[in-house]
Order: C-alpha cells, then sequence, then structure tokens
C-alpha cells in the first residue's frame, strides 16, 4: 500500500513538472526586429541584423525556421523561400537549448507586392 502512494505521487509530481514546462515556454519567448541579412533555404536558417536595445550597435542573430514556423507578409501566408535579405522583419523565436534559436513567427513587413 505504501509503495502505491509513493508510485501515485511520483506520477504526480512528474506530471506538474511537464505542465510547468509547458506553460514557461511561451514565456522564453523572445521578439526581434530588424533586417534579414542572409537566406539559406537549404539549412533553413535566416539572418538577421538589428539594433542591440541595450548596447545601441548592430548585432547579428542566426534563427533556425523548422517547417511549422508561420511566415506572414500582412496577411498572406509566406513560406521560407518567399524571404529576401535586407527585407524588414518581427521574428518570435525561442532558445531550444539543443540546436540554437528557433523560429515561432516570422512577419516580413515589406511593402512591395511579390
Amino acid at each position: 500500500m505504501r509503495m502505491m502512494k509513493i508510485v501515485i505521487i511520483f506520477i504526480l509530481l512528474s506530471l506538474a513538472l511537464t505542465c510547468s514546462w509547458a506553460t514557461n515556454d511561451s514565456q522564453s519567448q523572445k521578439t526581434i526586429s530588424g533586417r534579414i541579412s542572409d537566406v539559406d533555404k537549404v539549412g533553413q536558417i535566416i539572418s538577421v541584423r538589428y539594433t542591440d536595445p541595450r548596447s545601441g550597435g548592430a548585432d547579428e542573430v542566426n534563427i533556425m525556421v523548422p517547417d511549422d514556423a508561420v511566415i506572414t507578409n500582412g496577411t498572406k501566408q509566406w513560406a521560407l523561400c518567399d524571404l529576401q535579405q535586407f527585407d524588414p522583419v518581427t521574428v518570435t523565436y525561442y532558445d531550444d537549448g539543443v540546436s540554437g534559436l528557433k523560429a515561432v513567427r516570422i512577419a516580413d513587413l515589406n511593402q512591395s507586392n511579390r
């Protein structure tokens, strides 16, 4: 009976930790705005050049674009191949801790009609 209680407590704690990690994912997301300096369509990586708000200097970050990332321009749904160098973008991303930064959403702010 005592072993059964220990197992149940262990299972409940495991579920609580899993739920906690799931809710913290949205809190660990960050947003950056800048211009695309490079698009690697084969490696599915974009490089975004932005102004660091702390230092005021220019910086660049590489962000992986997984297949499930949402890419938009206005109300249009886009694909990675639609993004071009120098496009102004806002990228919501997270650090998965293993393979680096991964995009969740990319909003291409370019007003041209491509």
